[in-house]
């Protein structure tokens, strides 16, 4: 895997994560479609190494005899992490502005232009929660960047007329009163995994969220070690999102214009771990529809009643192959890829 630092704006720098390409699934001796190539983009207060299970078993696929959604060249796998994440640096202003959500696509963009060997118009973007927002709002503001869009439940604000009943929550509130430190990684992953909504999580997915999201703390016992994203990070962005991100605003009317796959998981679960019932509706599910719709005709709708907002990283296995039916609905003609 090779590493690359980004310069964004705000004096951001993102780290890259180019983890090569598969080899391809076309058996010797016959053509061979290009490298798809995918580049995915994480969650609020996740980060690019998240991704590793899930590139794993993406690459896997591809370089099986089916191919990833029917392509035989293989993929190649990018991943990064947004500003204030992971080993990205913060932006140099402490100001709420810098992490405004439009910020995150101007990231996004960062890594498409000076990524080497990434070519605009010819790269697949996956995006989740925040990165699926990311995601939509880039090619929004420059069409042409992406061939497709997979969205795993993209966070907007949505018209409540469009809305069946739910109840509010503050991601806000309770990204603050995260902790913050821990005695150790190994006491950092045994919380995680002893309670919601992190124990979810596919045991590899978990182990690298603590592996990579946590810095030795500065000061502090041998060991111990914080959080990367600080919980101020987490929360303002999660408080930023709400008032500057309305989805017909910034990706209806025909503003995306290349394939998308918007995917959701449980409308209603009763696993839920922030105080709803198992009637109340899930806002980051029951919205993806809803910005469907905005986008228009152009956009696919899957439903995975089994997984969670976490779905991607809850389940590597079904996200490669919905990652994959994708690809296979956005074409392939005589074999050979429209990328």
């Amino acid at each position: 895997m090779r590493t690359h630092h980004i310069p964004s704006t705000d004096g951001v720098v993102l780290e890259v994560h180019d983890r090569g390409t598969s080899p391809s699934s076309s058996s010797s001796g016959l053509e061979r479609d290009e490298p798809t190539v995918l580049l995915l983009a994480h969650a609020n207060g996740f980060h690019s190494r998240t991704w590793d299970a899930a590139a794993e078993e993406l690459m896997r696929v591809a370089s099986s005899a089916e191919g990833l959604g029917g392509r035989t060249g293989g993929v190649r796998v990018i991943t990064f992490s947004f500003r204030a994440h992971g080993k990205s640096t913060a932006p140099i202003s402490a100001g709420r502005d810098a992490l405004r959500w439009g910020k995150f696509s101007e990231d996004l963009l960062a890594v498409v232009e000076q990524t080497p060997g990434l070519v605009r118009g010819k790269l697949v973007g996956i995006g989740h929660s925040l990165g699926a927002h990311a995601m939509l709002r880039a090619e929004a503001s420059r069409p042409g960047t992406f061939a497709s869009l997979y969205c795993f439940e993209p966070i907007f604000v949505c018209d409540p007329g469009k809305l069946p009943p739910f109840v509010p929550m503050s991601l806000e509130r309770a990204a603050a009163r995260r902790r913050r430190t821990f005695p150790s990684r190994s006491d950092a992953r045994a919380a995680y995994g002893s309670k919601p909504p992190l124990n979810i999580l596919q045991s590899e997915v978990l182990d690298a969220y603590v592996r990579h999201g946590f810095v030795d703390a500065a000061g502090g016992e041998k060991g111990e070690v914080t959080l990367a994203c600080t919980p101020e990070t987490e929360s303002t962005v999660f408080a930023c999102g709400g008032v500057e991100a309305e989805a017909n605003k910034l990706v209806g009317g025909g503003k995306v214009r290349c394939p998308v796959t918007v995917a959701h998981g449980a409308t209603h679960d009763p696993r839920d771990v922030y105080g709803r019932s198992p009637n109340d509706a899930i806002y980051s599910s029951i919205i993806s529809p809803i910005i469907a719709e905005y986008i228009g005709e152009n956009a696919f709708v899957e439903y995975a009643p089994a997984l969670t907002h976490l779905g991607p990283l809850q389940d590597t296995v079904w996200f490669a192959k919905s990652v994959g039916a994708h690809l296979s609905r956005v074409g392939v003609a005589k074999g050979r890829s429209r990328l």
